[in-house]
């Protein structure tokens, strides 16, 4: 069984097994076994992680937005604040990259 597994709040409101759904999953490697080199090896992660974590940036605001519209104003505001540091994240990755090429 995966390990990241929560409710899936696009579901029915029962709260049973059936509604249980990976929606993130981690079933590639981050080992890349190839003919290339080290820095491309890292280029390539870095390119993975920054695309990924820009996918949750995304999500965030609009959870933040969906709180907020329901009158959840703090959880909105933190929201907001966790994709703010999330956008932090990807200027160091972005920062890292430059720093390869």
């Amino acid at each position: 069984m995966p390990l990241y597994y929560y409710y899936n709040p696009y579901k029915s409101t029962q709260h049973d097994k059936k509604d249980i759904k990976m929606t993130h999953h981690h079933d590639h490697h981050h080992d890349v076994t190839s003919d290339l080199t080290f820095e491309e090896k890292l280029i390539k992660l870095l390119e993975h992680w920054l695309k990924h974590n820009q996918d949750h940036a995304h999500t965030y605001r609009e959870w933040a937005e969906r709180a907020k519209a329901h009158d959840l104003l703090q959880a909105g505001v933190l929201i907001d604040e966790i994709g703010e540091i999330t956008r932090a994240i990807d200027e160091k990755i972005k920062a890292a990259l430059k720093s390869i090429h």
